[in-house]
């Protein structure tokens, strides 16, 4: 049982006996450290190197420069404009802050059935920044433990600014969230976009693909018709490109949205794909059939797509497959 409103006399004593100034300067000084560096994903800072100039032709990248994937996007680019679709611009990528956020969001991905409960309760609060306690007296022994490592995980990082486990036989939550930009981009869905590139990364390295592929991140772009569009992955191998999408709720309202733009992008090279939390793998492959694009629970993401990568897998050696290339 999960209640929002906390009420309680004794609970909002405890938060405001133990919100100390060493727990505000702790705040403060992780805050000076990550938070301004992390607004740059919240507030789409454009990435110079995709900046599209005024004759529509996007700047030339060095091939050299190339160290990373994420560096290459400009095959995507050119399907792109192929289709009548104009890049605006594309928000700056980071390595040292991707890394942060690949972490916690591969932790929340790969545990997501363990944690769903205190995450939505979490994320219900981040209008406000009120306090949530959440009851887990009727959760098994591995729930509470991820639940509380998930929580333990966002207050190193400021992303809660109180968080109390209170122990049997209580077995509570209190936790209130930061509200600062980045805290509210994460948790709202950001993290699931970074867990879908972070997946598709290590699928890479154990596949050990060497072909050429690239990355094209969150781009705002201008549709035929003049609208506005923004996209949240696109990933290529070789000739095939992956449109990927994602939502955490509310993916009702979007779906036609979705569907249209599968049919603008529709070719033999692209393979579009939703991932949706909370919705059994049932209810999306009936979604699937309607709508035109492969749309799957977030349980079953990496081992599609490890299938989907499997045929570029670089062999040294004809014994080297085994069915113990996935976990």
């Amino acid at each position: 049982m999960i209640d929002e409103n906390i009420s309680e006399k004794n609970a909002e004593n405890l938060i405001n006996k133990e919100s100390t100034l060493n727990n505000e300067n702790r705040i403060v000084i992780a805050l000076e450290r990550i938070a301004d560096a992390l607004e740059i994903i919240a507030n789409n800072k454009t990435h110079s190197k995709n900046i599209k100039k005024d004759n529509g032709s996007s700047t030339t990248i060095n091939k050299n420069e190339i160290n990373n994937p994420l560096d290459n996007p400009r095959y995507i680019e050119e399907f792109l404009e192929q289709k009548g679709i104009c890049i605006k611009f594309v928000p700056e990528i980071n390595s040292e802050i991707n890394e942060v956020l690949y972490t916690l969001s591969s932790f929340m991905g790969n545990n997501y059935s363990k944690i769903s409960a205190v995450y939505k309760a979490i994320k219900s609060k981040l209008s406000t920044g009120e306090s949530v306690r959440i009851y887990m007296r009727n959760f098994t022994q591995e729930e509470i433990g991820y639940s509380c490592q998930f929580c333990h995980n966002l207050y190193k990082l400021t992303f809660l600014s109180y968080y109390k486990y209170l122990k049997s036989p209580k077995y509570q939550i209190i936790a209130a969230p930061n509200r600062i930009p980045l805290v509210i981009n994460f948790l709202t869905g950001h993290w699931l976009e970074c867990y879908v590139v972070n997946e598709i990364e290590e699928l890479i390295k154990k596949l050990n693909i060497n072909k050429e592929t690239s990355f094209l991140l969150n781009p705002q772009i201008i549709l035929p018709n003049g609208d506005d569009f923004e996209l949240d992955v696109l990933f290529s191998v070789e000739e095939d490109i992956y449109w990927i999408e994602s939502k955490t709720s509310d993916y009702h309202h979007y779906l036609e949205k979705y569907s249209k733009m599968a049919k603008l992008l529709s070719s033999e090279k692209v393979h579009p794909f939703l991932i949706l939390t909370d919705v059994p793998q049932q209810t999306c492959n009936k979604l699937s059939n309607l709508f035109g694009m492969e749309v799957l629970n977030i349980e079953n993401f990496s081992e599609v797509m490890f299938e989907e990568l499997k045929p570029y897998k670089t062999i040294h050696n004809t014994e080297e497959i085994t069915n113990s290339e996935i976990d």
